[in-house]
């Protein structure tokens, strides 16, 4: 098997991801699995063919660039610069919709990584 070319930053949700201490934003353990499963996909293929490789529903446009990844109630928006996969916040959603607080943090973290590369 050969190694994928892409890769992966979990720098702005890898704490939402382990969180152990708060049980109201702890990942449920199939879910965990699930999400995990669906990012190896993501960054195996790279931007475009995980897209088409995953389910329909596990991928969703939000704005410009950014995707979002579904598993069950949790989403986790996403964005592609180059050849890196990255992660910029992730949620359990209780609404069909992100909240405009949500998507004012990852418009801003989505800004930092830019400007900060």
């Amino acid at each position: 098997m050969t190694e994928s070319k892409f890769e992966l930053n979990d720098s702005f949700i890898e704490d939402w991801l382990t969180q152990t201490r708060k049980k109201s934003q702890m990942i449920e353990e199939k879910s965990k699995a699930t999400i995990l499963h669906t990012l190896e996909i993501l960054v195996a293929g790279g931007p475009v063919p995980a897209r088409e490789r995953l389910a329909p529903d596990r991928t969703k446009h939000l704005f410009d660039d950014v995707w979002e990844i579904r598993v069950h109630q949790y989403r986790i928006a996403y964005f592609w610069d180059d050849e890196v996969c990255v992660l910029l916040y992730g949620i359990r959603k209780k609404t069909d919709k992100w909240p405009l607080k949500k998507i004012e943090v990852v418009k801003t973290r989505r800004k930092n990584y830019i400007n900060n590369k």
